[in-house]
């Protein structure tokens, strides 16, 4: 849907300084979409609106090319300067996440799961985390049950976990998806 409004765009000769984008969507994880829109738009500025602020979720969003990163519960001035700021500077990010992103960068690699699991891995944990049933993760993912479970398995092997109890544990212990 995105790329077709996006290719739409292209067609008509319309130029946009900003797109606005969410990283939870059905279909393709905000990651892959961010990924695809900047493959066909190097030069779009991208300002991630999203209801998650985990370090894990910035940090995919930045490498796949976003611009800057907000929460959905900040106050109006608050988006309207991070709309400011983007378009003038190219880069934005609240002083609070600028904070939790150099707290994370000096956690030992191994540590950081962002870099142990995929991005689809990260987006079934989370969900898991939330107490979301396979069943559930795999239509709001447009998934398999199946290929749900076979996220479940890799990514507790990676971490070295026996069960969702302890999958849940460890992501409360680290406040990973706060």
């Amino acid at each position: 849907m995105t790329a077709h409004i996006l290719n739409c765009c292209l067609e008509n000769r319309v130029h946009y300084n900003l797109l606005l984008l969410d990283m939870t969507m059905p279909g393709k994880s905000g990651a892959d979409l961010l990924g695809h829109i900047k493959g066909l738009y190097p030069d779009m500025l991208i300002l991630v609106l999203s209801m998650h602020n985990e370090v894990n979720m910035v940090l995919r969003a930045m490498k796949a090319g976003a611009s800057g990163y907000i929460c959905k519960d900040c106050s109006p001035q608050t988006l309207i300067e991070a709309i400011r700021k983007v378009i003038s500077t190219g880069k934005y990010l609240s002083p609070q996440m600028a904070e939790q992103l150099a707290y994370a960068s000096a956690v030992p690699e191994a540590e950081n799961i962002e870099h142990i699991l995929s991005a689809r891995e990260l987006e079934v944990f989370r969900l898991i985390v939330e107490g979301r049933d396979v069943g559930d993760i795999a239509n709001q993912l447009f998934i398999s049950d199946k290929t749900v479970s076979t996220h479940k398995s890799n990514l507790l092997n990676k971490l070295g976990l026996k069960n969702t109890a302890e999958l849940v544990r460890y992501a409360m212990e680290r406040h990973l998806f706060a």
